[in-house]
């Protein structure tokens, strides 16, 4: 495939997400504590260890509310395409594919749930958590690897650990990573 432009900032927020994805994908005793889709007063919200993840610093990403029009042009062009009707465009490999065409995108890198570290107090869980993200984030590429390339989130408290989950998201097919260097354990 002949790339002329790739973006190289595209997202999975965690708002996107299957409400299953990390409870279908954990062993039974982290289903309890993992990020999972609560109804609320305010609407459906991701809750990981008995904590509304919406509430908390960059906690944005996990109220599932699709942003007000009238706010920025950017968000009132999305809804003019479609973006927040039906089933939700970053996680349906045919609609992000069709974003692509019509932002005359030929392939884009895909952050994924990375600033959920600072979310999530407990960091085994933390490694859960994006081991569940990265085998998602595998399955999702795998519907065009030549223009989804999602990075693989890696734990950053401990190398070994780390050194681990980016050879398995390298076994899956991923080909990048995002990892904190800003709050790594030192020396990185």
């Amino acid at each position: 495939m002949r790339y002329d432009i790739i973006s190289a900032d595209g997202h999975i927020d965690l708002r996107y997400l299957p409400p299953d994805v990390f409870t279908s994908r954990v062993p039974a005793k982290w289903t309890g504590q993992v990020p999972r889709v609560v109804d609320t007063p305010k609407g459906p919200r991701w809750f990981a260890e008995g904590r509304d993840l919406a509430t908390l610093p960059l906690g944005a990403q996990a109220n599932m509310a699709p942003p007000k029009r009238g706010v920025s042009k950017h968000v009132d062009r999305m809804y003019e395409a479609g973006f927040y009707e039906g089933l939700p465009h970053p996680v349906t490999p045919e609609l992000r594919l069709k974003d692509q065409e019509i932002d005359g995108v030929d392939a884009e890198v895909i952050y994924g749930i990375f600033s959920i570290h600072r979310m999530i107090q407990d960091r085994e869980l933390l490694r859960v958590i994006y081991q569940a993200y990265n085998d998602y984030a595998a399955e999702l590429c795998k519907a065009r690897p030549e223009r989804l390339v999602a990075l693989a989130c890696i734990p950053n408290d401990d190398p070994l650990i780390a050194a681990a989950e980016v050879r398995r998201a390298a076994s899956m097919g991923l080909r990048g990573v995002d990892f904190g260097c800003a709050t790594a354990v030192k020396p990185i």
